[in-house]
């Protein structure tokens, strides 16, 4: 059997009637909502790599994963110190990228020596037991990771970041201003 769709004009009232008749014996078919994040990491490198603007000097690139992050500061002219702590080789080489493998609030790592700090969505994870091999929770490893990126960076150093929630009380105990 075939079934053709036939086009039937009626006035709007006697088609809001029929369809309400319809609908109390075949109720609206309901459309789950699927959040799909895939591709929600490559907007936040972009909206990060946006704000990093052409120049030299040095950046350092905070959860650097495999580095999508560092190729756009050395295109823009800037040497780079990319952290992760997952372990394992680096998928490229580049001789204005230097890798650390590392947690970095147990690093040795410079002070006052960058003049961008990239974290994208990186610091919101630190301290959490069960992620990335971390055994212990630490509740604040968020607010020290700040911290301490803070004094990596120069005095007029900038930090381009995000995160993925943002707790406002915790972020005025770092910057000293409280943000709504």
């Amino acid at each position: 059997m075939e079934r053709y769709l036939v086009p039937v004009y009626m006035p709007r009232m006697l088609f809001a009637g029929l369809r309400r008749f319809k609908r109390v014996f075949i109720p609206p078919p309901v459309q789950e909502s699927v959040l799909d994040l895939s591709g929600s990491r490559d907007i936040e490198w972009s909206y990060i790599a946006s704000r990093l603007p052409v120049g030299s000097g040095s950046v350092f690139d905070f959860g650097c994963g495999t580095g999508n992050m560092c190729i756009h500061a050395v295109q823009k002219g800037y040497r780079v110190m990319a952290l992760d702590l997952e372990p394992g080789p680096f998928p490229w080489t580049h001789a204005n990228v230097e890798i650390v493998r590392g947690d970095l609030l147990k690093l040795d790592l410079p002070e006052q020596a960058f003049d961008f700090v990239l974290n994208c969505s990186t610091v919101e994870h630190v301290g959490l037991a069960g992620r990335y091999g971390v055994a212990v929770e630490e509740s604040d490893g968020d607010l020290a990771a700040m911290q301490r990126l803070r004094r990596m960076l120069k005095p007029s150093g900038k930090m381009c970041a995000l995160a993925s929630s943002v707790r406002t009380e915790k972020t005025s105990k770092i910057t000293g201003r409280l943000h709504h």
